[in-house]
């Protein structure tokens, strides 16, 4: 069978914690205009609730990088 890991990668299940961080807050960036672009289709939008999405966003984030992180190799 053929090997599908990088020589010279690290996968996610082996990653630092700092790096595990960056992750986690780069996808909180891409997810935070996602639910505030679903969030105005869906109307439910407002200025109060900016803090709210970010909010929503970074667990969002928080959640598939540590998923990620605890699958087995």
């Amino acid at each position: 069978m053929r090997q599908l890991r990088r020589v010279g990668g690290t996968p996610i299940e082996e990653a630092p914690l700092w790096a595990l961080a960056i992750l986690a807050s780069l996808l909180a960036l891409v997810f935070f205009p996602a639910l505030v672009g679903l969030a105005e289709g869906a109307g439910i939008a407002s200025a109060g609730r900016r803090g709210l999405f970010a909010l929503a966003a970074g667990l969002i984030a928080l959640l598939v990088v540590a998923g990620n992180a605890m699958q087995k190799p």
